[in-house]
């Protein structure tokens, strides 16, 4: 048997550590056959080294630019370490050397989604199917892209379609469960989770399954399983979970607090990060008297922490980029008998029902001067309810601004009263949507002088504080208003998962909910938000 031969068995085998060893030889002893640098980039991404793997694609593709499967397969790597604007660029290339390949068009139609350039991609899967009618990649491609424009029946009857033919394709079945999720359907997401799962797809979508899965069971309210299946999120198999260089032993889930030197990690983005802030209480009393409880969170809510929780220890967390991989560590030395863990997985100890969340009060402190300080600004303004605005995320990508309405939808709630004062509360570079809000309106949107709303958290929090009312879809922006017990209303995608099967948002029992009917159409949901605007006091 060839070297060539054992590298494609033990590659078949999924025995990923020995074929990157077999690989690594082969391209030592054979530096200009293709398939060594080939294998090796399948075997580094197999382990979740996308840097290493992107530099042996790269490799390969020095030796034969022509070949389309390695640029394909350089350009999925791009994507995972974010570099889409190289992944479009190749996928470019590859698609106008092969204009009839569909896997060519996949490619090039996954990394337009990744880039939330959803019509470009509608177009060109579009065009595709109708030079290839029926193929199964291309039907499956658009699906994909009927999802990310919010038409979720029309994206299930296409998965349906591949799923006839394919039955057993786990990475079909995890985009036809997520569908099912965002319309709603959540038994149904339950059970083409578990088939995804019979179906023995690979380690990412497996673990990309098993998240799935553990949001689905959150949605129904069955928070017990719900939260321990949570732990799914930082699976090392999916490319955006972090890693955590964390001296010290990790919190197994099970064991008591009492007396405990515990460090809580923060996690995910700022919005989920203040969410889960409301844990601490929980965490000081289960540590008790005799323990210390220390805190790595965003540098922006330390005054916010320090005043509410003025035991609590800050520590600064660095993150770099290694292998592709976010890992986290800790600036500052930590004792050596400590415990240690993501803030996340407290969830399961503290929230396991939904009444632990409907007794938790506002639980972040805005400073009383700055309320004061924002409270005179305001009554510079003409009279008139105050309520700030918030319409999007501050990250755009990977089909995210499905889960927003479009500017022109808020014009009902621009215009629904004569008196109302709104107020920018949206960060980022705004002048051109704010332009776009009020234009024919007639109405005003003000922007807060001199608050860096990006920044400076401690002044946005006071703000939010002195308003009337703030209104806009979940960033962290709404969480920082809910979290200082400030009066929220939180626009909704169908079926939010965050909302855990309550009436309208546990994480802050103050917060009203306004959920709409599809991501295709905020028409209505916007009008409701009008309407309760128009008997709003003020």
């Amino acid at each position: 048997m060839s070297e060539q031969d054992s590298v494609s068995d033990v590659m078949a085998s999924g025995d990923w550590p020995r074929a990157e060893a077999l690989a690594r030889s082969l391209t030592r002893t054979e530096p200009k056959l293709v398939d060594g640098w080939r294998w090796l980039g399948v075997a580094l991404q197999a382990q979740g080294r996308s840097v290493e793997a992107f530099d042996a694609f790269e490799a390969a593709l020095r030796l034969v630019p022509e070949d389309d499967g390695v640029a394909a397969a350089l350009a999925q790597t791009a994507v995972r370490l974010g570099m889409r604007d190289a992944a479009l660029a190749l996928t470019v290339h590859v698609a106008e050397r092969s204009p009839h390949d569909p896997a060519a068009t996949v490619a090039l139609g996954d990394v337009l989604l990744s880039m939330d350039r959803t019509n470009d991609a509608r177009d060109v899967i579009s065009d595709a199917l109708e030079s290839h009618p029926g193929n199964l990649d291309l039907v499956h491609a658009a699906g994909r892209v009927c999802r990310a424009m919010g038409r979720l029946d029309d994206a299930v009857t296409l998965f349906e379609a591949v799923r006839a033919e394919r039955s057993k394709d786990a990475r079909l079945l995890y985009d036809l469960a997520w569908t099912q999720a965002d319309a709603g359907a959540l038994d149904a997401s339950l059970a083409t989770c578990d088939a995804s799962l019979a179906a023995g797809g690979d380690p990412e979508t497996a673990a990309a399954v098993r998240f799935l899965k553990s949001t689905v069971l959150l949605a129904q309210g069955r928070l017990d399983e719900g939260w321990r299946d949570y732990a799914a999120r930082n699976d090392p198999d999916l490319p955006a979970a972090p890693a955590f260089e964390v001296p010290g032993v990790r919190w197994d889930g099970m064991s008591d607090l009492t007396d405990a030197h515990l460090v809580c990690i923060a996690e995910q983005g700022l919005g989920d990060e203040i969410a889960f802030l409301g844990l601490i209480s929980d965490l000081l009393s289960a540590v008790g008297p005799q323990g210390t409880l220390t805190l790595s969170a965003d540098h922006r809510l330390s005054g916010l922490i320090q005043r509410r929780w003025p035991t609590v220890g800050l520590v600064a967390t660095e993150t770099q980029a290694l292998n592709g991989r976010r890992v986290r560590r800790l600036s500052d030395p930590l004792a050596s008998d400590s415990l240690w863990a993501p803030i996340g997985d407290f969830l399961h100890r503290f929230r396991s029902d939904i009444g632990s969340f409907e007794k938790t009060p506002p639980y972040l402190t805005p400073d009383p001067a700055g309320v004061e300080t924002w409270r005179q600004w305001l009554a510079t303004l003409p009279p008139g309810p105050r309520i700030g605005l918030t319409w999007r995320s501050g990250r755009m990508l990977d089909g995210r601004s499905r889960n927003f309405a479009e500017l022109a939808d808020w014009r009902p709630v621009m215009t629904v009263r004569a008196d109302a004062c709104f107020i920018a509360l949206q960060y980022g570079q705004t002048e051109d949507e704010i332009a776009e809000l009020v234009s024919g309106t007639g109405a005003k949107l003000h922007t807060p002088p001199g608050l860096d709303l990006f920044n400076d958290l401690d002044g946005l929090s006071a703000l939010t504080a002195a308003l009337d009312l703030t209104v806009g879809f979940s960033n962290a922006t709404t969480n920082l208003a809910g979290a200082v017990g400030a009066q929220l209303w939180l626009i909704t995608p169908p079926a939010p998962w965050t909302a855990l099967d309550a009436p309208n948002y546990p994480w802050y029992p103050q917060a009203r909910r306004f959920t709409a009917d599809g991501y295709a159409d905020w028409s209505r949901v916007m009008g409701e938000v009008a309407t309760a605007l128009a008997t709003l006091d003020g």
